[in-house]
């Protein structure tokens, strides 16, 4: 057996020469690893934006006449179709008058007896004046006779106002609507015995305008934006309603008024508004959804909506320095407005108007956070460019 001896010189000089590849093919390798990622960038604008709210209201009708019979008596007619529109003064209902008119006619003879019997005490006075003051007569009997003419003048009082009293029931066997509205339905039929006790026969709803009742929160009131020295919702605010199809409404609803005290156990506030129903399409009952600009957010930092990223519920902007090395930003998000999104740093300053926040290319953006190997060439935003 034999061997092969190699100088050490060679094998040192073999070793060496693999050494210096293995280290130039790891060099090589970490130069081919760093990549370059083109990025789009925007800066954030200032805008004052207003600050809307909007609260479900319930449609009710601007007067709601409840209809009472003033008698007791059984009903007649029903002189109008369920759910239809009735002016003032037309005829709802009528009871059956025929006792009332017995009642009148009896009032108006007792009083025209008592007229009678006051003529003759008139005529007895006069009689007894003259005789009296030449002592032909009494004078006790001329007092009698002032006395009886008196008690005669009551009595034709008296009967005039059981005469007033008896028209008047009779009238109440005509029952008209006091108001312009929509009729309900009515919730007795005709041969009921109806009274002042009993239920109502119907409700009249005056629904143009209609009304809109809503609740306000306290925290609304005193504007959500921070910016307290509002006054909140006020008579004469201008609103836009959208009906429960999501069909926004022609016509603006305007405040008109608010409550004077907060409820204690809700933390709120009713407001009422009206909106105009020409049509009579909107009923009492029905729901709406309102909204109105309550405040002006001065200065607000609006930015697009692409630059925000959001996870697990956290939203974060994605910001470069000066090396345009990425870092991410925590926001809170407000209100949309003008396709803009108004953000507020959660670290103040962190984002201003010079902030260079990347638009496109964000999850390149983020891999670079982690790995520092991505280098980012930031380009300015063009809108119609491919993300």
């Amino acid at each position: 057996m034999s061997f092969h001896v190699f100088p050490l010189y060679l094998t040192c000089g073999l070793l060496s020469l693999g050494t210096l590849t293995v280290l130039s093919s790891c060099h090589d390798n970490k130069q081919n690893r760093v990549v370059t990622d083109n990025v789009e960038i925007i800066s954030p604008t200032i805008a004052d934006v207003p600050v809307y709210r909007e609260w479900v209201g319930l449609l009710t009708g601007i007067d709601n006449a409840t209809i009472m019979p003033q008698i007791s008596g059984y009903l007649k007619e029903q002189n109008y179709t369920n759910g239809s529109y009735v002016k003032k003064g037309d005829v709802l209902f009528t009871i059956d008058d025929g006792t009332f008119r017995d009642q009148l006619n009896q009032a108006k003879a007792q009083l025209e007896q008592a007229k009678s019997n006051l003529k003759l005490q008139e005529y007895n006075t006069s009689l007894y004046k003259p005789l009296a003051e030449q002592d032909v007569v009494s004078k006790q009997q001329y007092m009698d006779s002032l006395i009886n003419e008196q008690a005669a003048k009551n009595s034709v009082a008296q009967m005039e106002a059981n005469v007033a009293v008896a028209q008047k029931n009779l009238d109440y066997t005509i029952i008209t609507s006091p108001i312009n509205g929509i009729a309900g339905i009515s919730s007795t039929n005709r041969g009921n015995l109806v009274s002042p006790s009993g239920q109502a026969l119907a409700i009249v709803s005056e629904i143009h305008p209609i009304k809109i009742r809503f609740s306000v929160s306290q925290a609304e009131w005193i504007q959500q934006s921070g910016n307290t020295e509002n006054a909140g919702i006020e008579p004469g605010l201008e609103m836009s309603v959208t009906l429960h199809n999501g069909v926004p409404y022609s016509e603006k609803a305007k405040v008109v008024y608010t409550d004077n005290t907060f409820d204690n156990d809700t933390g709120s506030i009713m407001v009422e508004a009206q909106l105009p129903n020409e049509k009579l399409i909107l009923r009492p009952g029905m729901f709406v959804r309102v909204k109105a600009c309550l405040a002006t957010n001065k200065n607000a930092l609006t930015i697009d909506p692409r630059c925000i990223y959001s996870t697990q519920g956290k939203y974060f902007v994605v910001a470069l320095n000066n090396d345009n090395q990425p870092e991410m930003i925590p926001v809170n998000i407000g209100a949309i407005y003008q396709d803009k999104q108004v953000i507020t740093p959660i670290k103040p300053n962190s984002v201003t108007t010079n902030s260079r926040l990347v638009i496109k290319g964000i999850q390149k953006a983020l891999m670079a956070v982690k790995d520092k190997d991505i280098k980012l060439n930031p380009l300015p935003f063009k809108a119609d460019s491919a993300e």
